[in-house]
């Protein structure tokens, strides 16, 4: 804030306490933008967090409807069905 003096020159504005209104404000607009920006953060991180769990809980999903079609499958032999799902082969003696 400036004011004009007499001779046309700009002279700096007198507060009350001595010090300006933005110079006093600048820490509360500092805790502000910091709580914004952790509360941004934080939503930003819940929505990915989130995506994360749904886009792995799809493939378990994906991965048990497999399991299901291969271990149910007549044309497949034992080794196969190992095999299609990621399973270690062992050979029981029977």
């Amino acid at each position: 804030m400036y004011r004009w003096g007499h001779d046309g020159g700009v002279a700096p504005a007198k507060f009350p306490y001595g010090i300006s209104p933005p110079v006093q404000s600048a820490p509360i607009a500092f805790y502000v933008c910091l709580v914004i920006g952790v509360m941004a953060g934080g939503l930003t991180t819940g929505i990915f967090f989130l995506q994360g769990v749904l886009i792995s809980a799809q493939g378990q999903l994906l991965k048990a409807q497999a399991d299901g079609a291969v271990h149910s499958s007549p044309f497949l032999t034992d080794e196969e069905r190992t095999a299609a799902m990621s399973l270690p082969y062992a050979v029981s003696a029977k």
